[in-house]
C-alpha cells in the first residue's frame, strides 16, 4: 500500500511537471483551435514557457470568412504571480506585433430581434471593467489595421500602441500614420482617455481620417443611465453632439464650418453619385431608448451646389418632422434657374412592429417656368432656346394612399398659369392611377377639354375631346418652345369620340365639325364643315365635308367599305365654274401589313380620274402662299387616268404649262413645259419638252421596264431595272442673259451641253458635257479688267467632275487651267486644280501696277486641301508725283517726325467658311522682275521673296523684299536709301517689319533717317550732323536751313525763292514741266540764292557741281557783285 502511494504521488508530480511545461503547450492550442472553429475562424499559435517560470503565446494566425479576414500577432506575455494566478488575477499583459485585415460592407444575414438594451446594466457592467482594467499594467505595441469594401482599401493604419500604468486612471494612445481611401496620408498622433469611476473622458482622438472627437465626456454614475456630450470634427465641419442620460433624447447641430459630402465619404471609400456642400444641419430626436419605434423629433438640412451629373443646384434645403402621428417633409431647391417647393404630409400609425403611413398629401410649385425652359433648352433639343415663353407658373397638388406601405392609388392636379392670361391660355392637367385600374387624365384649357383612359395592360384607350370656339392663337406661345410653328392661326368648334387598342391597332370614333377656320397672312382664310366616322382598319367615312377659301371650293366625298377605297366625288370650283373633277376606286388590304401581296396579286380593278380645265397657276397661290412667285398669266393643265390592275396597271398621266414667267425677272422670255407619263405592257416612259420665244427646246426622255408586280414581292429588285435617260441642252447664246447680270456691261459667250443616264436604277451611270466657247465679260467696274476668249469644258458624273482646256485672255495675260473634283454620295471628295497665268493683272490704280506670272495647285481631301506653287510679279511699277511745294498754304511749322502708317491686316477667319479656311498654302512669292518705283520726287526699285504657309483662314508669310537704290529728291537735298529691308513673319501676318536707313545732306548738315517697326506701327528716328532737335531736322529737310535761319525776313524770301527755282528745274510745277527735258542737264548741279557765308556772313548766290565723291567745285556772286570761285574738299565723319 505504502509503494502504491508512493507511485501514486510520483505519478501526480511528473504530471504537474509535464502539464508545467510540455503539456500546458501541447493542450492549449488543440483547445483553443476548437473553440476558433465553433467560431467560423480558422488559426494556431504557439505557447512558451511554462507557468512557473512566466508563460508567452506566439506567432497566433486567425483566418475568417466574414468582417474578420486575417489577425496575426507576434507575442503575448502575461504578467502574473503564481499566487494570483490560482485566483485568475493577472498583474499586467504585453501584446506585440499585431496586425489585423477586416472586411467592410458585407451583407449581414438577418438575426432574431434582440431585447433593448439596458443601460443601467451597461453602466454597472463598464464600471465592473474598469475595476480589473485599472489595476493592470498594460501595453499594446505596433498594431496595424488594413480595411477593404469590394476588395477595394478604405482605412490603413501604422504601427500603433496603447500603455496603461497600474492604478493610474489614464490610458495613452498613440496612433500611427493613416492612410484613407484615396491614399492620403495623415499624420501620426498621441491621445490619452482618462477613465475615471464615473465617466469616460476624451479629450481629443482622431479615429479616422478628418474624422476628430474632441472634448467628449460619457458619464457613467452609479446606478444610473450613461449619457454624452462632445464636439465632432469632420473637415472643416465642427458638430456639438447631446445625448441625454438613457440616450432618450439625442442633439446634432452644425455648430460652424462646412462639410464636402462626397469627398468625405470618398475618403471611406464610398463613392456617391452626387456631390454637395452640407452648409447647416440640425437635428432634435426624443424617444429613442428604449423603443425606436416610437421615437420624434425634427431635421433641418441645408445643402449647397448639389451636382448630380451635369445637373446642378445652388440650393437644396430639406425640413422633417416626425410627431407621434404625423410626418411632414418640405423641400426647397434653385434649380434649372428657378425655384422648385415641394410639401408633403402624412399620418403615421405606430405599433410595436410596424410603422405604417397613411394617405400622403401635398403640393408643389415651380416658380419661374421661362427660367426653367431656358436651362433645359440646352439638355433638350427639342425646346426652342429664343422662343419667349410667358411669364408663368406651376402650381399643383397630389396625394397617395398607402396599404402595408404599398402605394394604392396616387392623383396629381397641375395647373400651369400664365401671369397675363390674355396672352396665353393657362393649362389645368388632372391624372389618377391605381392598381388594376386604368389609368386617366384630363386637359383643360381655354376652348378645348380633353378626357382620357389607358388601360396599361391592354394598351387600350377611351378619350374624348369638345372644342368650343378654340383657337390655336391662345397656344402659339406654348407650341413655339417645342419648335412648332403653324404658319397661321385655326380655330375650331366641334368634338371627337374615339377608343381602341394599340397593340392590335384597332381604333374607333367619330370626329364632327360646325366650324374650322385656317387664317395665313396675305391670304384669305380656310374655312370647312363636316366630319368623318372610322372603324379602323375595317373603314371610315366622310360626312359632308367642305372646304372653301374666298370664291374657291373643294368638295370631297370619300369612303372604305370591304376593302374599297371609295372617291365618290373631287370637285374643286371657283364660284359656279368647276375647274377640276376626279374620281377614284382603290382595291385596300384588309390586313395592311400584307399591303405587297394586294399589290402583287389582287385582280380587282382600280380606277383613277383627275382631269383639269386649263387653269391659270395663279388660283393656286390661294391655297399655297409659297407659291406667290407663279405669274398670274401663267396656265396649266393636269389629266391622270389610271386603270388596269395594282399588277399591270395603264398609266397615262399629263401636264402642260404654258407662259411661265417669273415676276421677279421680267426680262426672262415666257417658257412652256410638257411632260407625259406613260405605263403599260412591261414599260414606264417619261418625255418632257420646254420651249422659250427664240431658243431651241431642251428636251427630256426617259425609258424603264415597269413590272409593279416584282416590285411589290421583292424591292429591292427596282435597283436592278435597267434604266435609259437623256437630257439635252440647246443651244444657249450668253448674251440674251445680259440683263440678268446688273453689273455686267457685256456678257456674251455659247453653252452647250447634255446630260445622259444609263445602268441601274439602284446604280445609275450619270454623264454629262457642257461646253462653253467664245465667252466674254466685261463688267461696268472699269477697275476690273475684261475677261475675252473664254472657254472650257466640264464633264461630269456621279463621281468626278473634269474642267479641261480652261481658257481666257485678260487684259494682255492669259488663264490656263484644268482640274478635276471627286465626289462621293454627293459629297465633294478629293480635288486635283492647276492654273497657270502669264503677265496676268493682279491690281491696277492710280499710281500702282501689279502683273504676275502664276503656277497654282489646289490637291487633296476637300476637308483638307492645299494650295501649292508659285506667283512671280513681273512688269509692274509705282509711280506717283508729290507737290511739296504748297504754293497758297500758310505755314504753321514743323510738326513731330513721323511716317504714315499701314492697316493692319486682320484676317478674318469667322467670315470664311469651312472647309475653306482650313486648305493649306503652300506658296512662294517673289519678284520675277524687281517692282520699280518712279516718281517726280523718288526712284528704285524692290525685289524679294516668301513663303507663304498655313491656311487660308490663318496665313503666315516668311520672307525679305529689299529696297535698292531708292533715291527721294527733297527741296534742298537727295535722300538715298543704299538698302532697306521688308521682312514678312508668321507671327506678324501681312504687317510687315520694316528696316530702311536713308541719308539726306542739306549744307552744311548731314541727316541720317532710320524707319523700324511694323508698317501698322512704324518708328521713325532722326539724327544729323552738327546734332538738332527731330522738329529742326524736319524743318532743315523742308527748306535747306533751320528755324533760326527763318527769322531774318530775307532770308526766308532767298528760301523761298530757291525753293521755286529747284521745284521749276525738276519740272514739279505744271506749266514748267515740258522744259525738263532741257534743265534736266542741271540736275548734278546744286544751286542757292541769297545763302549766308557761316563765316563772313556775306550772302552768295552759288552752283555747286560735283567732280566726285569727295572733290566739288562752287562757284558764287555777292550781293555787291563780287564773285568767287571754291575748290572743295570734303571729309565726313561718322
Amino acid at each position: 500500500m505504502k509503494y502504491r502511494l508512493l507511485i501514486l504521488l510520483g505519478l501526480l508530480l511528473l504530471g504537474l511537471v509535464w502539464l508545467n511545461g510540455p503539456g500546458l503547450r501541447l493542450i492549449t492550442p488543440r483547445v483553443a483551435v476548437h473553440f476558433l472553429e465553433k467560431a467560423g475562424l480558422r488559426g494556431n499559435f504557439t505557447v512558451g514557457g511554462n507557468l512557473t517560470g512566466g508563460l508567452s503565446f506566439s506567432d497566433l494566425h486567425i483566418e475568417g470568412d466574414k468582417e474578420l479576414a486575417s489577425l496575426s500577432i507576434d507575442k503575448v506575455t502575461p504578467e502574473y504571480e503564481w499566487r494570483g494566478l490560482i485566483r485568475g488575477e493577472l498583474k499586467g499583459l504585453t501584446i506585440d506585433g499585431v496586425h489585423a485585415d477586416l472586411r467592410l460592407g458585407l451583407e449581414k444575414p438577418e438575426e432574431p430581434e434582440k431585447p433593448p438594451l439596458d443601460l443601467k446594466k451597461l453602466v454597472t457592467t463598464v464600471r465592473s471593467i474598469r475595476g480589473r482594467v485599472i489595476p493592470l499594467n498594460l501595453e499594446l505595441r505596433n498594431l496595424t489595421l488594413a480595411a477593404t469594401r469590394e476588395g477595394k482599401p478604405v482605412i490603413g493604419l501604422a504601427k500603433s500602441g496603447l500603455s496603461h500604468a497600474a492604478g493610474s486612471d489614464d490610458i495613452r494612445l498613440e496612433l500611427g500614420a493613416i492612410t484613407d481611401a484615396s491614399g492620403r496620408e495623415w499624420p501620426a498622433q498621441q491621445s490619452a482617455i482618462v477613465w475615471s469611476q464615473d465617466a469616460l473622458d476624451i479629450r481629443r482622438i482622431d479615429p479616422l481620417p478628418g474624422v476628430s472627437l474632441r472634448d467628449l465626456v460619457v458619464q457613467l454614475p452609479a446606478g444610473g443611465e450613461p449619457s454624452l456630450d462632445g464636439e465632432l470634427h469632420l473637415d472643416e465641419a465642427v458638430f456639438l453632439l447631446y445625448a441625454a442620460p438613457g440616450f432618450s433624447s439625442a442633439k446634432i447641430d452644425l455648430k460652424e464650418g462646412k462639410l464636402q459630402v462626397d469627398e468625405t465619404a470618398r475618403r471611406f471609400g464610398v463613392e456617391l453619385p452626387a456631390a454637395a456642400t452640407l452648409t447647416s444641419l440640425s437635428v432634435e430626436l426624443d424617444q429613442l431608448l428604449p423603443d425606436p419605434k416610437s421615437a420624434t423629433g425634427t431635421v433641418r438640412t441645408l445643402l449647397e451646389n448639389v451636382a448630380w451629373q451635369d445637373w446642378l443646384s445652388s440650393e437644396l434645403s430639406l425640413d422633417a418632422t416626425l410627431t407621434d402621428a404625423q410626418a411632414t417633409v418640405n423641400g426647397r431647391s434653385k434649380l434649372l434657374g428657378t425655384e422648385i417647393a415641394v410639401e408633403a404630409t402624412a399620418p403615421v400609425a405606430r405599433s410595436e412592429k410596424s410603422f405604417t403611413l397613411g394617405e400622403t398629401t401635398g403640393k408643389f410649385n415651380v416658380a419661374d417656368v421661362p427660367a426653367l425652359l431656358r436651362e433645359l433648352s440646352a439638355r433638350v433639343p427639342a425646346i426652342d432656346p429664343e422662343a419667349v415663353a410667358p411669364a408663368s407658373s406651376i402650381d399643383g397638388s397630389f396625394s397617395v394612399a398607402f396599404a402595408s406601405n404599398k402605394p394604392q392609388s396616387a392623383d396629381v392636379d397641375l395647373s400651369l398659369k400664365p401671369q397675363d392670361v390674355t396672352i396665353a391660355t393657362p393649362m389645368n392637367i388632372k391624372a389618377r392611377w391605381a392598381p388594376d385600374q386604368p389609368l386617366a387624365a384630363d386637359l383643360v384649357l381655354d376652348g378645348a377639354k380633353v378626357n382620357t383612359t389607358y388601360q396599361i395592360q391592354t394598351a387600350g384607350y377611351k378619350a374624348s375631346a369638345e372644342f368650343e370656339e378654340f383657337t390655336t392663337a391662345r397656344i402659339e406661345r406654348w407650341l413655339s418652345i417645342a419648335k412648332v410653328k403653324l404658319g397661321g392661326t385655326a380655330s375650331l368648334t366641334g368634338r371627337w369620340d374615339g377608343g381602341g387598342e394599340i397593340k392590335a391597332n384597332k381604333h374607333r370614333g367619330e370626329l364632327s365639325f360646325t366650324q374650322a377656320t385656317w387664317s395665313r397672312e396675305m391670304a384669305e382664310p380656310i374655312t370647312a364643315i363636316g366630319g368623318m366616322a372610322y372603324d379602323w382598319p375595317s373603314g371610315f367615312e366622310t360626312k359632308g365635308l367642305r372646304v372653301r377659301m374666298g370664291e374657291q371650293g373643294v368638295a370631297l366625298e370619300a369612303a372604305l367599305s370591304h376593302g374599297l377605297l371609295d372617291l365618290r366625288n373631287f370637285t374643286w370650283t371657283r364660284g359656279i365654274e368647276e375647274l377640276a373633277h376626279g374620281t377614284a376606286s382603290l382595291p385596300i388590304p384588309e390586313d395592311f401589313s400584307k399591303w405587297r401581296d394586294t399589290l402583287a396579286r389582287d385582280a380587282r380593278p382600280l380606277d383613277v380620274s383627275i382631269d383639269s380645265k386649263v387653269l391659270s397657276l395663279g388660283l393656286l397661290k390661294e391655297w399655297v402662299p409659297a407659291l406667290e412667285q407663279l405669274d398670274p398669266r401663267s396656265t396649266g393643265q393636269l389629266g391622270i387616268h389610271v386603270s388596269g390592275t395594282y399588277s399591270d396597271p395603264l398609266i397615262d398621266a399629263k401636264f402642260v404649262a404654258r407662259d411661265l414667267r417669273s415676276p421677279a425677272r421680267p426680262q426672262l422670255p415666257p417658257a412652256d413645259l410638257k411632260i407625259s407619263l406613260v405605263g403599260g405592257e412591261g414599260r414606264l416612259r417619261l418625255e418632257g419638252e420646254a420651249t422659250s420665244p427664240d431658243f431651241p427646246a431642251a428636251v427630256m426622255k426617259a425609258d424603264m421596264a415597269f413590272r409593279p408586280a416584282e416590285w411589290a414581292q421583292n424591292p429591292a429588285s427596282i435597283k436592278d431595272e435597267d434604266l435609259v435617260a437623256r437630257l439635252d441642252l440647246p443651244r444657249l447664246d450668253l448674251s440674251r442673259f445680259n440683263t440678268l447680270v446688273p453689273s455686267a456691261e457685256q456678257l456674251s459667250g455659247a453653252l452647250t451641253g447634255n446630260v445622259g443616264v444609263s445602268g441601274k436604277v439602284g446604280k445609275p451611270e450619270i454623264k454629262g458635257l457642257l461646253e462653253l466657247t467664245g465667252g466674254a465679260l466685261r463688267l461696268k467696274d472699269q477697275r476690273i479688267p475684261p475677261l475675252e476668249g473664254v472657254a472650257a469644258a466640264v464633264e461630269f458624273a456621279l463621281d468626278r467632275a473634269v474642267v479641261k482646256n480652261l481658257r481666257a485672255t485678260v487684259a494682255g495675260g492669259s488663264l490656263q487651267g484644268e482640274g478635276t473634283l471627286s465626289l462621293s454620295e454627293g459629297k465633294p471628295g478629293p480635288l486635283d486644280v492647276r492654273l497657270r497665268g502669264n503677265h496676268l493683272p493682279l491690281l491696277r490704280n492710280d499710281y500702282l501696277i501689279v502683273r504676275a506670272n502664276g503656277d497654282l495647285r489646289l490637291q487633296g481631301a476637300w476637308e483638307n486641301a492645299v494650295v501649292s506653287g508659285s506667283v512671280g510679279l513681273v512688269d509692274s511699277i509705282f509711280y506717283r508725283d508729290i507737290e511739296l511745294l504748297p504754293i497758297g498754304t500758310p505755314f504753321t511749322g514743323p510738326s513731330a517726325a513721323a511716317i504714315p502708317k499701314f492697316d493692319k491686316s486682320q484676317t478674318q477667319v469667322g467670315g470664311m467658311p469651312e472647309p475653306f479656311r482650313n486648305w493649306g498654302l503652300n506658296v512662294t512669292v517673289r519678284t520675277d522682275a524687281p517692282l520699280i518705283i518712279r516718281g517726280n520726287l523718288a526712284n528704285g526699285d524692290i525685289s524679294g521673296s516668301m513663303k507663304i504657309g498655313g491656311n487660308l483662314g490663318n496665313p503666315a508669310p516668311d520672307g525679305d523684299f529689299k529696297v535698292r537704290n531708292f533715291k527721294a529728291s527733297l527741296p534742298f537735298s537727295t535722300l538715298s536709301v543704299r538698302s532697306g529691308l521688308i521682312s514678312f513673319k508668321p507671327d506678324s501676318g501681312f504687317d510687315p517689319i520694316l528696316e530702311i536707313r536713308g541719308t539726306a545732306e542739306p549744307r552744311p548738315y548731314t541727316v541720317n533717317v532710320y524707319a523700324y517697326g511694323n508698317a501698322s506701327n512704324p518708328q521713325l528716328l532722326l539724327t544729323s550732323n552738327p546734332p538738332l532737335p527731330d522738329n529742326e531736322i524736319m524743318t532743315l529737310l523742308a527748306t535747306g536751313t533751320t528755324t533760326s535761319g527763318l527769322e531774318d525776313p530775307s532770308v526766308a524770301s532767298s528760301r523761298a525763292m530757291h525753293l521755286l527755282a529747284e521745284e521749276i528745274r525738276h519740272g514739279r510745277v505744271s506749266y514748267t514741266r515740258r522744259l525738263r527735258p532741257l534743265l534736266g542737264l542741271l540736275d548734278k548741279v546744286n544751286f542757292s540764292v541769297a545763302e549766308s557765308d557761316p563765316y563772313s556772313n556775306d550772302k552768295f548766290s552759288t552752283a555747286t557741281i560735283s567732280l566726285t565723291d569727295k572733290w566739288f567745285l562752287s562757284t558764287g556772286m555777292g550781293e555787291t557783285g563780287d564773285s568767287r570761285i571754291l575748290a572743295i574738299w570734303r571729309l565726313t565723319f561718322h
